[in-house]
């Protein structure tokens, strides 16, 4: 050991035993910046990155007042839209006719199941649910409707099976919301109001999730292809005016379509630099150095190293003694 070094040493005994710090006091900071380093904050941790997560999606829902002013549906989906945190525009009914829209929307809303849905516009609607992006095409009591037969036609186009089967007539009341869009983010186990409905035969590609007794109006299809977005659809509209539920049922619809218009959430992949190699460089072992010998004291530093130690030794007996 070189005597400098030693002497450092020696000197340390002389400082007071009150300046010295214990090895759980850590400077604030220190620990701060020593979590920061890590890299491995949770969301939990920091509410911030939680949201790095989410994500706002966009519904363009195509207008329903213009068959009748009172079928004010598309400003019932805009309210819940919007009420969950999302952005939409109503716009009219020949958006349908291009797909000039497609860039600015996750989500198509048809909010009317009475508007006419001519062969071109249902092109459309195929091909934005082959972007992978999700629809709502509002459905009727009676399976003579354009929007009916566009479900149907849809469905089976894209690798699925449905028919429809006939008008239920009555008051179809409770009508049973079922699975999760009865239950996220809010409650709603039945709807208030139903007014003739519209069931039919399906295969698994459909699931349902609005039942009156024994028998089924509203359908879910998810196309074999993954690749595909889904169709949601059910068979009155009337609840969405004049159900109770309709603002909460319409947010859990919402809230169901925007989840199933994006990936699962996933971990933020680590970002490589431009221009820098992906691949692990393969490593080439080197000579391991030969061991540092160790350092015997020069016989002319003995004397020097043992006065140093004396010296240190006489100056701390006489601290402690006072």
């Amino acid at each position: 050991m070189n005597i400098y070094v030693l002497a450092a040493l020696c000197c340390l005994l002389l400082l007071p035993v009150s300046g010295r710090a214990s090895t759980g006091d850590t400077p604030p900071r220190l620990v701060e910046l020593a979590v920061t380093a890590t890299g491995h904050e949770s969301a939990l941790e920091h509410p911030a990155h939680a949201t790095m997560a989410e994500r706002t999606s966009h519904f363009t829902i195509i207008e329903s007042q213009s068959q009748m002013p009172d079928h004010n549906m598309d400003t019932h989906w805009l309210t819940a839209v919007t009420a969950q945190g999302h952005t939409g525009t109503i716009v009219g009914q020949t958006t349908l006719d291009g797909t000039a829209f497609f860039s600015s929307t996750d989500v198509l809303v048809i909010s009317s199941g009475i508007i006419p849905i001519p062969a071109h516009r249902r092109a459309t609607i195929q091909q934005f649910l082959q972007t992978g992006k999700p629809v709502y095409l509002q459905c009727e009591y009676d399976q003579s409707f354009e929007a009916n037969i566009t479900f149907a036609q849809l469905v089976n186009a894209l690798g699925g099976y449905f028919v429809w089967t006939g008008t239920v007539v009555g008051d179809l009341i409770p009508m049973y919301v079922e699975g999760t869009l009865g239950t996220t983010p809010y409650s709603v186990p039945s709807l208030s109001y139903f007014w003739y409905g519209c069931t039919g035969t399906w295969n698994a590609t459909v699931t349902t999730y609005l039942r009156y007794g024994s028998q089924y109006f509203g359908f879910i299809f998810t196309p074999p292809n993954p690749n595909y977005g889904i169709l949601m659809t059910n068979s009155d509209q009337d609840w969405a005016i004049r159900s109770a539920q309709y603002l909460t049922f319409l947010q859990n619809i919402v809230v169901y379509l925007a989840g199933h218009g994006l990936p699962p959430a996933t971990a933020t992949p680590t970002q490589t630099p431009t221009g820098i190699p992906t691949a692990t460089p393969t490593i080439i072992p080197t000579a391991s150095p030969s061991p540092t010998p160790a350092l015997v004291p020069a016989t002319s530093d003995i004397g020097q190293i043992l006065l140093i130690i004396g010296v240190a030794a006489l100056l701390l007996t006489a601290r402690r003694t006072r």
